[in-house]
């Protein structure tokens, strides 16, 4: 059996998809966080009793034209806003990056373990179906969030620019 097909390199697969997605869904969650907070300020700046509105400059002709633009942006973050549901979403994604972070830690306990035993036991391949099992449930949770594709190509060659250098430990065959 070539070492390629050696069951270790599905274990190093799930270790570094366990460590993309993190990074993924942390890129994700600051998106929708900047949108959030885009939403707000907007929503805040036009707040009738505030003080962004008893500016002098809405009273000249360029500021008044620039006051409904705001005003018309503004009534549209307050539609589209509590529709997009921002905080249902990034509290969904903390829980995504939360269960992908320990998919990250139990693989890499995993590569670990069979790097102290030299070899991969029934143990631990038991334990490695266990965590496939969990990958599987995370990509069922993650199905509502549609794959930027960008996001995924920068930080898939982020994970590969950081493994490059790893050392991976392959057992011999039985």
């Amino acid at each position: 059996m070539e070492s390629k097909d050696n069951p270790m390199w599905d274990i190093y697969d799930l270790w570094r998809t366990a460590k993309l997605n993190v990074k993924y869904y942390c890129a994700l969650r600051r998106r929708y966080n900047g949108w959030l907070i885009f939403f707000d300020i907007t929503i805040a700046l036009t707040i009738p009793s505030g003080a962004v509105a008893a500016l002098w400059l809405w009273d000249t002709s360029i500021g008044s034209y620039l006051w409904k633009i705001l005003l018309c942006l503004a009534s549209i973050c307050a539609v589209i806003k509590p529709l997009i549901n921002f905080g249902k979403k990034t509290q969904k994604i903390d829980e995504i990056i939360s269960a992908y972070k320990l998919l990250y830690h139990d693989t890499d306990s995993i590569i670990i373990k069979v790097k102290q035993e030299k070899k991969l036991t029934d143990k631990i391949i038991s334990q490695f179906n266990e965590a496939l099992l969990r990958k599987r449930v995370l990509i069922k949770d993650s199905t509502e969030f549609a794959d930027n594709k960008k996001l995924i190509k920068k930080y898939t060659d982020e994970v590969n620019q950081e493994l490059k250098d790893y050392y991976f430990f392959i057992p011999e065959e039985k």
